[in-house]
């Protein structure tokens, strides 16, 4: 693994300047500020006001001139699992190929979701080996992984939303997450305390939470240590593309207020 490459590419996802990014979502076709879009026409609109564009495997190759050039987007691809291995050393031939993948054409990461609050145990341990396996297989080839953070299930509450997003947070960064993306969790001293505790980039995922949007309160998750956004169809429904290029242009002002 070259520890050389790792760094470059995760160097690719910031701003050099103010050491922050903001992520598009382009996964599927989707609304933008009410108007019906589809994948490349979600990559052309942000392609100049964002730091990375987020794309399914399927999508890469036909938009691939889009990451081309000194100044466009680093290409982060979405690693989905249906099916956890249910041994370790089946991880190898299941996930590795994808990682391979998303090297082979370009990929500066590669992201993949964390979800915690599952009824059943083996529900939850099946995520957290989905998350190991990712890390192990990009490590090999030194290709960074981002992880969502995403408390979603039948033990989650608006009382224990926040404690699931630390923990998230918290197993996959010792997982080997190289960037967690957590949904906003209301209160700045909770917020502070997980992005202090986790040791990686944190980045504020657009999602609805009992809480509020990380767009909305992107300012105080700055000024809490955020690194920066992962937009994406949340975002999207309200705000048309001019709002998203104004939010970029904020993001990078060192000096937020």
């Amino acid at each position: 693994m070259s520890i050389a490459g790792k760094i470059i590419r995760i160097n690719r996802l910031f701003n050099p300047l103010s050491k922050r990014s903001l992520m598009i979502k382009a996964e599927c076709n989707m609304k933008i500020g009410g108007e019906f879009s589809d994948v490349e026409k979600i990559v052309y609109s942000f392609k100049d006001c964002c730091d990375g564009i987020v794309l399914n495997p399927d999508h890469v190759k036909k938009l691939f001139r889009y990451f081309l050039g000194r100044h466009a987007p680093a290409l982060i691809v979405q690693v989905k699992s249906s099916v956890v291995p249910p041994r370790p050393d089946e991880a190898s031939t299941i996930f590795y190929p994808l990682i391979k993948d998303a090297i082979s054409v370009g990929a500066s990461a590669v992201i993949g979701s964390f979800f915690v609050g599952h009824e059943k145990d083996e529900d939850e341990a099946g995520n957290v080996r989905f998350i190991s396996f990712l890390a192990r297989e990009s490590e090999k080839i030194g290709l960074p992984l981002i992880v969502e953070c995403i408390p979603f299930g039948e033990r989650v509450t608006r009382e224990n939303f926040p404690r699931c997003v630390e923990l998230a947070a918290r197993v996959s960064t010792e997982a080997g997450a190289d960037i967690v993306a957590i949904p906003y969790v209301g209160e700045p001293a909770i917020l502070q305390k997980i992005i202090d505790g986790v040791g990686t980039p944190v980045l504020m995922l657009d999602i609805a939470t009992p809480f509020g949007s990380a767009v909305e309160n992107f300012k105080l998750a700055l000024n809490c240590g955020a690194s920066g956004l992962v937009i994406g169809g949340e975002t999207f429904q309200r705000v048309d593309i001019q709002s998203i290029k104004k939010l970029y242009e904020l993001i990078h002002v060192r000096d937020i207020g």
